[in-house]
This record gives C-alpha cells, structure tokens and sequence, in this order.
C-alpha cells in the first residue's frame, strides 16, 4: 500500500492514495507511531467497505476500554504517566 503526502500541518496530514485505480485524498489525524494504521484503516475501509461492519467497530471500541482500563490500574499503582508509557506505548 502505497500513497503520497500532500500536505501535513500541525492538525495532521493529507494524503493521497490509489485504491482499485481510483485516488483518494483524506486528512489523517494521528500521532507517528499510528500513522500507518490509521492509513491502513481507511484503506481497508474504502477498499473493502463490507467488512468495515458494527462487530469490528465494536471490536476496536473494546480494544479501546481495555487499554484505558490498563491505564487505570498502572496509575492505581503508583506509576506515572512516563513509566505507564514506557511500558505500554
């Protein structure tokens, strides 16, 4: 998968990617490290949008609670917000 920066400001970054021969242009707004999911997300996204359905976005909504609920507890720990990120990203 490839695709083309356009733009990138502090908001974030257009891009610009071919999908099934057709460009597209979205606005990514992520931190570096989750750059390229977001882009494979909206890839996979246009490119198969049946699969794009309810149970994977509640899958992802878990996944969510699950890291919050793991914050919680390291911070019940005592750790800060440094070593809580060291250990989890």
């Amino acid at each position: 998968m490839e695709y083309k920066i356009i733009e990138k400001n502090e908001q974030g970054t257009l891009i610009e990617i071919v999908i099934n021969n057709k460009p597209y242009r979205t606005f990514v707004v992520s931190s570096d490290a989750e750059f390229n999911s977001a882009v494979e997300s909206f890839y996979n996204t246009v490119a198969n949008p049946k699969d794009f359905t309810q149970i994977n976005l509640q899958k992802e909504l878990e996944e969510q609670a699950n890291k919050q609920s793991a914050l919680t507890k390291l911070s019940a720990l005592g750790l800060t917000e440094a070593e809580i990120k060291a250990l989890i990203g």
